[in-house]
Formats: structure tokens, sequence, C-alpha cells
């Protein structure tokens, strides 16, 4: 019975060692499978990188390319926009244009007719017209433009005598000094307007009488006698008086006038 308990414990024994070298290669075994497939895995995985990698760069490629054709495109519609607003200012300027060459050949029609018109009344009077009346009209159109032409070099000599005479005026009066504060009596012309509170005419003065403000006055109308009223010097022999305020007070062309409105009676 002994040897066959140690005979069991033998077989147990060598089944053992059987079961824990099966063990043991089957470690081995899977051991080897794993880093076999770990080392496919990286390959793939590396592989695969880079191939992601080419397709990351052929990507970006495309998407440059793609953003380049973009911004291309939207460039071309920015121009294609400014295109048609320039296009329609253009169009808009050439229809103002058109209008007003319209308007401006309407206008040149109606000066036309105009002219036409012109014309066939200028025939109706040339026909109408004596011809012996036009050449009487021409000859007075001459005499005037050389009367015209006669007093006009009558003004320019008078213009240089008023200026000679005004020079004599100035030397003799010492540059005007004599002549500030003093009158003369002056003839006012028929048809001048005098201010109504004007200075008595030297008749009236003389004899106490009641003087109007015309340039020849009612009393001296009647008595058929010259009316002479005052007049600042400076504004009578120089043309104008430079005295602010004059120390006789007088209108602007010089006529001497009262400081009070002359009572009506």
């Amino acid at each position: 019975m002994a040897w066959l308990v140690s005979l069991n414990i033998s077989f147990r024994v060598i089944a053992a060692d059987h079961v824990s070298g099966e063990r043991d290669y089957l470690r081995d075994k899977l051991s080897s499978l794993h880093d076999e497939h770990r080392r496919v895995l990286e390959e793939r995985t590396v592989s695969k990188d880079q191939v992601v990698g080419k397709n990351y760069e052929a990507l970006e490629v495309e998407l440059k390319q793609t953003m380049l054709e973009r911004d291309t495109a939207l460039r071309a519609c920015m121009n294609a926009g400014d295109h048609a607003t320039k296009a329609q200012n253009l169009r808009d300027t050439i229809d103002m244009r058109e209008k007003v060459i319209s308007d401006l050949r309407q206008k040149q029609l109606r000066e036309k007719e105009r002219v036409m018109h012109l014309e066939a009344q200028l025939e109706s009077l040339e026909a109408r017209v004596n011809p012996e009346a036009i050449g009487e009209l021409k000859d007075k159109l001459r005499d005037k433009t050389s009367q015209c032409d006669r007093l006009r070099n009558q003004l320019k000599l008078t213009e240089q005598h008023l200026k000679v005479s005004q020079d004599r005026v100035m030397k003799v009066s010492n540059n005007g000094d004599s002549l500030r504060g003093a009158a003369h009596l002056v003839v006012p012309h028929a048809r001048g307007q005098l201010p109504k509170n004007v200075v008595s005419c030297s008749e009236c003065y003389a004899n106490n009488i009641t003087c109007d403000s015309s340039p020849c006055c009612r009393s001296c109308s009647e008595r058929n006698t010259q009316c002479a009223r005052w007049r600042c010097s400076l504004k009578h022999k120089l043309g104008e008086c430079n005295l602010t305020p004059c120390k006789l007070p007088h209108d602007p062309q010089g006529w001497l006038i009262l400081q009070e409105s002359r009572p009506q009676w």
C-alpha cells in the first residue's frame, strides 16, 4: 500500500511539474504573443500616424488653397459690386447728359424758330420802312454821336480846368485852411432840391422877409431878383468838406441849414 501511495504522490508531483511547465510555456507564449501584438500595433500606429500626418499636410494645403480661393472669390464679389456701382453711376450720368442734350436741342429748336420769326419780322419791317427815313435817322445818329463826342471832350476839359482851379484854390487858401468855417453865396440850380430848414437867401435875409426852401424863393421870383444861398466854402470850392462836424452846419450838398426847422406861421 505504501508503494501505491508513493506512486500516487509521484504521479501527482509529475503532473504538477507538467502543469507548471505548461503554465510557464503558455505564459511565455502569451508574453511573446503580447510582445508581437504590441510590436505590430506600434508598427501600425506609426504607419497610421504617417498616413494621418500626410493626410493632415494634404488637408492643410487644401485648406490654404480653399482659403485663397475664398479670398479671391470675396475680392471678386467686392470688385463686382464696385463695378456694378460704377456702372450704375455711369448710367445715371449718361442719362443726365442725354437729358441735358435733349433739353439743349429743344432750346436750340426754339431759338431757331425765334430767329426765323425775327428774320421774318425784320424782312417785313424792311419792306415797310422808307429807305429815306432810315437815311435821315442815320444822319441824326451821326450828328448826335458827334455832339456826344464834343460834349465828352468839353467835359474832360472842364474837369481839367476844375482840377487846376482846385489846385489854385488849395494853394491860395493854404491847403484849405482859409476856407474852414467860411461860406459863399451861390445861386442854386433851378432844378435842384434844398433842405426844408435851409438858411434864408441873401435878399430875404437883408429885407427881413419870409423865405421858403425853393431853389428860387417866392419872394425873389415875385421881385425878379437873384436868389443866392449860403454854402460851405470847402464844399463849394473843393467839392468836399472834411470837417466833422463843420463849424457851419450844412447838409451833404453844403447848403447852410438852421439848427431848428423854420416855424410855420
